[in-house]
């Protein structure tokens, strides 16, 4: 199947394109502006041989705007209206929440992350960042730094990878609510680079850039500090989080003989022991970072294992969880 995927995309680049005419209805009512949209496919292109699932980090009322409607039929120009009670009504409807994101959404969403900027000049720096890349619209990271990232705050316990979705955990949650304004908007990637810019082209020095950083660290040391709730109290930030909890989502210290979840004094029984029993072996030794792996990846490479016959072999172990215990199973062997 992933071949069939790579292969299709491949083939597409040599087809033609999809050619569309859109058409878009704006009117302004007491500063209220309501908009309605349709999409007219005049040429299909590549898509008569291959169909291209719709991103499936957009809700139904954007696919909706993707299709052609009536408004297809409208010539363009501008157009008198009259607004009287007979031709509108309201409807109350409440909205879906957004869909969780997979890593995929996520990334593409890091890559055109301007779209969330609300000052209009910082937006327009941040496209003209990435104005000569193809699918990057004022991004955070490169296409090369986003998944480490990620794997990063999955590592720390402030993202969940729960099946294919992305999560983010309580502690992710908390720790938002007490990080200043600045470091919650990607206005400071676009100022930067701002900067950078014109160190390029001999307009500023590469000093400006760090004494700006400077600057903005001193604010936020200098500046009011919210503090975090009793339930992620210091004590327990000292501890370097091996995880999260794939039961309930808090994160996974180290102990003695096990590595256990935080919430263990609200019943989840989450623990993964450091001497624990896999397939014909009496027993194999979980690491810190075995664990870290673990509960990041769901899978690990044991190696060292022992057959009957006492020839040497690897393969690869997956996390089992169940409402009585938490093992081990053989996954693959590895040659």
């Amino acid at each position: 199947n992933i071949y069939k995927l790579i292969a299709e995309r491949y083939l597409i680049q040599f087809l033609e394109k999809v050619k569309i005419e859109k058409t878009e209805a704006k009117v302004e009512i007491n500063e209220a502006i309501f908009k309605k949209s349709s999409i007219k496919i005049l040429e299909p292109g590549y898509t008569k041989y291959f169909k291209v699932l719709e991103d499936d980090n957009e809700n139904d009322e954007e696919i909706e705007e993707k299709k052609e409607n009536n408004l297809s039929k409208i010539p363009g120009g501008e157009y008198q209206i009259k607004i009287n009670d007979s031709n509108f009504f309201i409807e109350e409807k409440e909205t879906t929440a957004k869909k969780p994101y997979t890593e995929a959404t996520l990334i593409k969403d890091l890559n055109n992350i301007a779209k969330y900027v609300k000052d209009p000049e910082i937006r327009e720096l941040l496209k003209s960042k990435d104005k000569d890349k193809k699918d990057v619209n004022g991004s955070i990271g490169t296409t090369a730094t986003i998944p480490g990232i990620l794997e990063g705050l999955i590592e720390k316990g402030f993202l969940l990878r729960k099946e294919e979705k992305i999560i983010s955990t309580d502690l992710a949650n908390e720790y938002l609510k007490i990080l200043p304004d600045s470091l919650k908007t990607p206005d400071s990637t676009a100022l930067w680079w701002s900067i950078q810019e014109k160190i390029a082209r001999g307009e500023a020095k590469l000093e400006d850039l760090t004494l700006s950083v400077l600057e903005d660290v001193k604010t936020i040391i200098n500046s009011e500090h919210k503090t975090i709730s009793s339930e992620f109290s210091t004590v327990k930030q000292e501890k370097e989080v091996i995880g999260v909890c794939p039961k309930c989502g808090e994160p996974i210290y180290e102990g003695e003989k096990n590595f256990y979840c935080n919430g263990y004094k609200s019943g989840c029984d989450f623990k993964l022991w450091k001497k624990i029993k896999v397939f014909n072996q009496k027993e194999v030794t979980i690491t810190k970072q075995d664990a870290k792996t673990l509960l990041n990846k769901g899978t690990i490479l044991i190696t060292g294992l022992t057959n009957k016959a006492g020839k040497k072999y690897k393969a690869n172990f997956k996390l089992e969880i169940n409402d009585k215990y938490v093992n081990l199973s053989l996954d693959s062997f590895v040659n």
